[in-house]
């Protein structure tokens, strides 16, 4: 009788002083799954690369329109290479597309819809609290309010088709590979 006592006390003890294989099978990754943390890092880097993708979109556009090329920094924030419009929508897309599996089609036009109520909503609240506008469409084909274009909403969905398809998988391994 003594002997199961014993026992139960050292494996108290053990389970207080030792994680149990368990608890570090579940602590091995960081930001296992679709969670906030992950969220975080996905709009990190969307807002980089969102920022890059800017500049050298204005880059070939000036170039093209004038012959001379111009390098301008396109940032959406005071400090560091960050638009946060791109990140705010990579980590909405990765939310609302990686949970379920789409097909290619259903990812690019739900990219393409998400994309530019994103674009038209941040355009809105932009000019609802601080009285500016930021871009105006009005004058482009097919544009919503001047606040996003037809067009524009199908270069979201490519983004997003990549974004799901190829670049969330990459990440996501990346983001678990940070030791804990």
């Amino acid at each position: 009788m003594k002997r199961k006592r014993d026992n139960k006390t050292a494996l108290a003890h053990q389970r207080l002083d030792q994680p149990s294989k368990t608890q570090i099978a579940s602590a091995s990754k960081f930001a296992e799954g679709l969670c906030l943390k992950k969220l975080f890092f996905v709009f990190l880097v969307g807002s980089v690369l969102g920022s890059f993708y800017e500049e050298i979109l204005h880059f070939v556009q000036t170039w093209y329109e004038t012959g001379v090329p111009v390098w301008s920094l396109r940032r959406g924030v005071i400090y560091g290479p960050f638009n946060v419009i791109y990140g705010f929508g990579a980590a909405a897309m990765t939310f609302f597309l990686v949970r379920k599996p789409y097909k290619w089609w259903e990812i690019f036009l739900y990219s393409a819809l998400l994309g530019g109520v994103i674009e038209y909503m941040i355009s809105w609240l932009q000019e609802f609290f601080t009285h500016t506008r930021s871009w105006d469409y009005h004058d482009l084909w097919l544009n919503i309010d001047g606040r996003t274009t037809i067009p524009y909403m199908l270069v979201w969905g490519v983004l997003g088709l990549i974004l799901v398809k190829f670049f969330y998988p990459l990440i996501s391994h990346l983001i678990e590979a940070i030791p804990v």
